[in-house]
């Protein structure tokens, strides 16, 4: 008598073989993932320059005519950049300097060799320049030096407004030294809730935005992207509304029309200057994008904590936003700011790109 040889359903087997398979595709995805995340954390090390003196985050140099003068922001970022670049005996150059030049003030107080700030327009306070600071008036990308000229490259509340990031790129490539370095920061950004970066102040409507805004007697802006109570336009309206419509709801909102007229004249830019506190329109994924065909970047979005129950609700809702989410991804709509940091390629092929989120701001959203 023979005995039967029970085999396992056609079935079982195969069941077995998917599970085998998915083990694999698992391991290999873990294993992917796992080299990526090594590789950012190469690259995020390699940003950062080895302090030469450990205490050199803390002690900062302020000027007296600095601490008066200066935003709060404006440290802020400097210290920003001193907690991974040693700036002492280094060769400045700083893009779009304030009308005070307090960040060049504050390289050359704390151990720069000298500073070379540079600003489109001829603004700036009659407080005589520290000896190893100069101001070029101009466009970065027209400043005159020999190549391999600077250690670092510094400019904060620029990115929204560069409008050529081609041009500019060439030109900083160019006056970046082997193993500089490149700061920029810039807010709002375009995609951004408030990223039509509104300054107007009606009763200097005849002189550009730019002279209006560092104008030391000008009086306090009327319309300010910062300020909710002098902020009229609803977050992300900007985005989905054209000239006309945006002037419409102004008026709607009791927004005198002359106003309105110069309100929208400038968070459009119809005048087509782009100068001063005009968006260059570009969003947060395509600043990114195009700063790194020139550079290995280090990209930190600073985003803003968004209830996005509220803006779906009936009683909140953001027909805006909604609206944007068919242009924008949600990343870029919820991106207030932007800080990169920028080094030469590391070898021939194409640059690396990383980026990480800041910690969310506390900002309301408005309806």
């Amino acid at each position: 008598m023979t005995t039967r040889k029970h085999t396992a359903p056609g079935w079982v087997s195969t069941v077995s073989e998917l599970a085998a398979r998915l083990r694999r595709v698992l391991v290999w995805t873990l294993t992917f993932e796992l080299f990526n995340q090594l590789d950012k954390r190469r690259l995020l090390r390699s940003f950062i320059v080895p302090r030469v003196r450990p205490d050199y985050r803390v002690q900062i140099e302020i000027p007296e005519y600095v601490r008066e003068s200066a935003e709060p922001y404006q440290i802020d970022e400097f210290r920003a950049l001193i907690e991974r670049v040693d700036i002492r005996g280094k060769r400045i150059l700083e893009i779009g300097s304030d009308y005070h030049m307090c960040s060049a003030r504050l390289f050359q107080a704390n151990g720069a060799l000298d500073v070379v700030g540079t600003n489109i327009g001829d603004w700036r306070s009659l407080e005589a320049l520290p000896v190893g600071v100069e101001l070029k008036v101009g466009d970065v990308a027209d400043v005159e030096y020999p190549a391999d000229s600077f250690d670092i490259i510094y400019g904060i509340a620029v990115l929204e407004h560069i409008v050529d990031f081609d041009r500019v790129c060439a030109a900083l490539k160019t006056l970046l030294r082997p193993g500089g370095v490149i700061y920029l920061q810039g807010e709002p950004i375009w995609s951004g809730p408030q990223g039509h970066h509104l300054w107007y102040q009606p009763e200097s409507a005849g002189a550009s935005a730019a002279s209006s805004m560092h104008d030391p007697v000008g009086g306090p802006v009327l319309y300010r992207f910062d300020e909710a109570a002098r902020n009229p336009i609803p977050d992300w309206a900007h985005l989905v509304l054209g000239s006309h419509e945006m002037e419409d709801l102004l008026i709607r909102k009791g927004v005198p029309a002359s106003h309105a007229a110069g309100i929208t004249r400038f968070v459009y830019n119809l005048g087509g200057d782009k100068t001063g506190s005009c968006s260059n329109f570009q969003s947060a994924s395509a600043i990114i994008a195009a700063l790194s065909v020139s550079f290995d970047i280090e990209a930190e979005r600073i985003a803003i904590n968004i209830d996005e129950e509220r803006i779906h609700s009936v009683t909140g809702k953001n027909q805006y936003y909604r609206r944007a989410l068919r242009q924008y991804s949600k990343e870029d709509l919820w991106t207030r700011g932007l800080v990169v940091w920028m080094r030469h390629k590391s070898d021939g092929n194409d640059a690396v790109c990383v980026e990480r989120n800041a910690t969310a701001s506390g900002n309301a959203v408005s309806a």
